[in-house]
């Protein structure tokens, strides 16, 4: 589906009771189309309705494909906000989700037409704005007063970044050797002769230890997008940098 018509779908769908819930797959695909962080951060926002699965192993999967920390971290708070939409706290606020959806899905549109994208006039939405009555004498619902947040537990914050870290340092400490490894088998390679014996023995190593590898720094990516997973929750819950290293 073009990027325009994707944004657009999600603009002029119906309530959120009836609307399919944004996934991740959905925004998987959204940054797979090359749609800018900030778009795919004002679709999150807007959406109007969410089931994202943000567990640790959900979230590492995510950074895996490429879905940035910000989007991520738009998402954890998406979700959070979830239990105000249920109860309906939304319904005497101004109507600025559609204005800043629209302006998300216009600047998609844009950037699908220098990749010779088109979208049909009749998918393009028109905005109503309507005016509230002069003449109502019901007084506006006052806005709910939010809990105040508990203070963040530290032992609780270092417990979960420990293992991290720990992960991160030991595969850290496995790449130097490797790569020392891998370089003293190359260079005995240029050394042997192709009909020596024992080339094929040492070749056969070489791609072992270049396999291993490759594996571990495909972990340690993983690590790192963890790590930082956790450390921009932790920015936005007012935690000190210092609990989680």
């Amino acid at each position: 589906m073009p990027v325009a018509v994707f944004l657009l779908v999600l603009l002029v769908r119906p309530a959120a009771a009836q609307a399919p819930a944004l996934t991740n797959a959905d925004v998987v695909r959204l940054v797979a189309m090359r749609v800018s962080d900030r778009t795919v951060i004002a679709v999150v926002q807007e959406a109007l309705a969410t089931q994202f699965d943000l567990s640790p192993e959900a979230a590492i999967e995510l950074a895996g494909q490429g879905v940035p920390v910000a989007v991520i971290g738009a998402m954890r708070q998406s979700a959070a906000l979830s239990t105000r939409a249920a109860t309906g706290a939304t319904a005497g606020e101004p109507a600025t989700g559609a204005q800043t959806l629209a302006g998300a899905a216009a600047e998609a549109a844009a950037a699908a037409q220098t990749r010779q994208l088109s979208v049909p006039p009749a998918l393009e939405p028109a905005l109503i704005v309507i005016a509230p009555a002069k003449d109502d004498p019901s007084p506006a619902a006052p806005a709910p007063v939010p809990a105040p947040s508990p203070p963040p537990d530290e032992a609780a914050w270092r417990a979960r970044a420990a293992p991290l870290q720990m992960t991160l340092r030991d595969n850290r400490a496995k790449e130097g050797p490797l790569v020392n490894q891998l370089n003293a088998l190359t260079a005995a390679l240029a050394l042997l002769g192709r009909s020596d014996v024992k080339r094929r023995a040492v070749e056969t190593e070489r791609q072992r230890v270049a396999a291993d590898l490759t594996t571990l720094r495909e972990a340690l990516r993983a690590d790192m997008a963890a790590v930082q997973l956790l450390e921009e929750e932790g920015r936005r819950a007012g935690v000190p940098p210092a609990w989680l290293r």
